[in-house]
């Protein structure tokens, strides 16, 4: 990058070191928001693995019997 294109973008960097809030709020919130969402990811992954095995030990519903045709003209 060229000294001119740095100039050109020394504004920018001005104006974020120079906001309120101070940008050092982000990386602690964004840590944290990752955090809780990995912590939902492993909390569904258990659940889900938790009911499969569930569903694989447990009791087969009863089968469905089929319905027995009924003769056309008979109620």
């Amino acid at each position: 990058m060229s000294s001119a294109a740095l100039e050109r973008q020394q504004q920018d960097y001005v104006i974020v070191d120079t906001n309120w809030p101070p940008l050092t709020v982000f990386a602690p919130l964004l840590t944290a928001v990752g955090i809780v969402v990995v912590g939902y990811g492993f909390l569904l992954g258990f659940l889900t693995n938790r009911q499969l095995l569930r569903q694989r030990d447990g009791p087969s519903p009863p089968a469905l019997t089929p319905d027995v045709p009924t003769p056309a003209g008979v109620s």
